[in-house]
């Protein structure tokens, strides 16, 4: 049986902030008995979590543990035809919204083991639904030793795999979670700021904005990165913007779970990994692609036919990867390359040239479709506060033409005032 996440304890004070939404640890035991007491009605149920308040999310967890029910996580950026097919095919005991519960008739009882369902991201289309093992997707968290001091921040989307997995790291540690209701770079200046955060963890994208922000200064313990690939640059400036942090950056996903984690301050993993187990997981490179082979895994797609499993063992990702020396390098999704009349071109490589360039500060490349190549580069770009606009461009073409390949080389090019980004915080829809 599982052991609840949330009990009665010595420990007083503030646990959970969200926006201007202030939990202590007895406030969350309670709305999760309160959950509890009517899932417990129908064991094996499903409680339907539509809300980003880590601290209903948490007390969701808990409550299904104490009840024998099974927990699914909606994003709120779902569209409302997507959300009610949801709710419609699933049939949850329980909805619970922005502090809301609401119990639904005709329920549908699941006698499957303890289950949590999570969504990927659904930026291109309809969510998948990964179904994973409660018990085993709480073993996978990291908790860190002596946290009860730590102050975290949330940056992740509190639905996503990653939110989750904060929200969790944080809370079983004992430590503090703080998470701005609005999710843009002042709001997490400030939340970092007012609140003296210990520990933040985000994408790459999410560290550029907030490095733009004005975040230099801060005394941060642990800074995380994850979600997309992570290049030596940003890992060296996250270092010397926080020298007294440790830089770590992790592979993690929606249906790999946690993988492993590097803290030695250079992009990629080790070679070796590739020849070994680590924490009992095995890593191998097939056509270019990442494969894993994970105790932590999801079961399957729970909306889907198609399943990404070699052998019903192996999870074949979408990550490609380069090996470089002593160390494995993810170098993109499959879904991002552009391909240019037959020749592969990976958005992070250019991205990461045009970072490289004085005055950058945050670029993206994407696909701008041509009736003669299929597709062309196009690429934004973010300049910092010594550039000025037309300098920049002009001295961005002749890096280009300089030191990429003809094909490689941003045939539209944009200086812009912000990138767009996606819920997940990652860049592009």
């Amino acid at each position: 049986m599982i052991k609840p996440i949330l009990e009665r304890d010595n420990q007083d004070g503030i646990f959970i902030v969200y926006g201007d939404k202030k939990y202590t640890r007895e406030a969350l035991l309670e709305l999760s008995l309160q959950m509890a007491e009517s899932l417990a009605r129908k064991p094996g149920s499903i409680c339907l979590m539509h809300t980003d308040n880590p601290a209903e999310i948490i007390a969701a967890i808990d409550a299904c543990i104490r009840s024998d029910a099974h927990l699914m996580i909606a994003h709120t950026t779902l569209p409302q035809g997507v959300f009610d097919d949801l709710v419609e095919k699933f049939r949850p005991e329980m909805i619970v919204e922005a502090g809301s519960l609401t119990c639904l008739p005709g329920s549908v009882r699941d006698t499957r083991e303890q289950s949590i369902f999570i969504m990927t991201s659904g930026t291109t289309g309809q969510p998948k639904i990964a179904a994973h093992h409660l018990d085993r997707l709480l073993a996978s968290v990291r908790v860190p030793l002596h946290g009860r001091s730590h102050n975290w921040m949330l940056t992740y989307q509190p639905t996503g795999f990653a939110g989750l997995q904060v929200s969790l790291a944080a809370i079983l540690s004992g430590a503090r979670l703080f998470a701005p209701d609005k999710r843009t770079p002042s709001s997490f200046l400030s939340t970092a700021r007012d609140h003296s955060v210990t520990h933040v963890s985000g994408t790459p994208t999410f560290w550029r904005s907030f490095l733009i922000s004005g975040a230099q200064g801060l005394e941060f313990e642990q800074v995380t990165l994850g979600g997309e690939a992570v290049d030596q640059l940003i890992l060296d400036r996250l270092q010397s913007a926080f020298p007294r942090a440790r830089i770590s950056h992790t592979y993690a996903s929606t249906e790999a779970s946690m993988v492993f984690a590097v803290h030695d301050g250079r992009e990629g993993f080790p070679r070796e990994w590739l020849n070994q187990s680590i924490d009992g997981i095995e890593l191998k490179i097939v056509d270019h692609h990442l494969h894993i082979r994970s105790h932590r895994k999801m079961r399957k797609y729970e909306n889907l036919d198609h399943q990404p499993f070699e052998d019903q063992e192996w999870l074949v990702t979408r990550d490609l990867c380069e090996i470089k020396g002593d160390r494995v390098c993810i170098i993109g999704r499959e879904d991002s390359v552009i391909n240019i009349a037959g020749s592969k071109v990976y958005p992070a490589e250019i991205e990461a040239f045009l970072l490289q360039q004085p005055g950058v500060a945050e670029a993206r490349v994407f696909a701008v479709q041509n009736p003669i190549s299929g597709a062309l580069v196009g690429a934004e770009v973010v300049a910092d506060s010594t550039s000025q606009d037309d300098d920049l461009r002009i001295r961005l073409i002749a890096a280009c033409r300089e030191g990429l390949a003809g094909f490689k080389i941003p045939r539209m090019l944009r200086i812009v005032d912000h990138i767009s980004i996606n819920p997940s915080l990652k860049k592009g829809f």
